[in-house]
């Protein structure tokens, strides 16, 4: 019967430690996928723009696509975090994994709406869709930001 015991904190552990995993994974991904993006992404330069410029164009779904990849990893994380430090460390702060938790879902919202015009990347006339969605996905990069 102990031995049964021991397996499953085994196991709880190691889906613990897989959450956890998440947000080493989550930073390498938008990492390497923004260098890649604006190495290929003709007139892009990170110095004078944003990542969220990257989204602009025809390829523009792969960053939309990152920054939701992203965002979901690091709700994971904020999650292992929370059981894992709840199983072994009493001392940490609640607020980790809410700020933790909040950079996740900003950067979804950020994922779910293209940027508009930044910096001479893409045209100023815009619709007034494109405005709004504009303003959700500064919005929501506020949000992370804050995170």
């Amino acid at each position: 019967m102990k031995d049964k015991n021991i397996n499953n904190d085994i196991l709880k552990n190691l889906n613990y430690k897989w959450l956890i995993s998440c947000g080493a994974i989550a930073s390498f991904i938008f990492t390497f996928s923004w260098i890649i993006q604006g190495i290929f992404k003709y007139s892009y330069n990170s110095l004078s723009m944003s990542i969220s410029s990257l989204a602009i164009g025809s390829f523009g779904w792969i960053q939309s696509f990152t920054f939701i990849l992203t965002g979901v990893l690091l709700v994971l994380f904020a999650f292992g975090f929370f059981k894992l430090s709840k199983m072994r460390f009493n001392q940490i702060s609640k607020w980790a994994y809410i700020f933790i938790f909040i950079c996740g879902l900003g950067l979804i919202g950020a994922g779910c709406f293209t940027t508009g015009y930044i910096n001479g990347y893409s045209t100023p006339e815009m619709l007034s869709n494109e405005y709004l969605r504009s303003i959700l996905n500064q919005l929501f990069l506020t949000i992370f930001s804050l995170g």
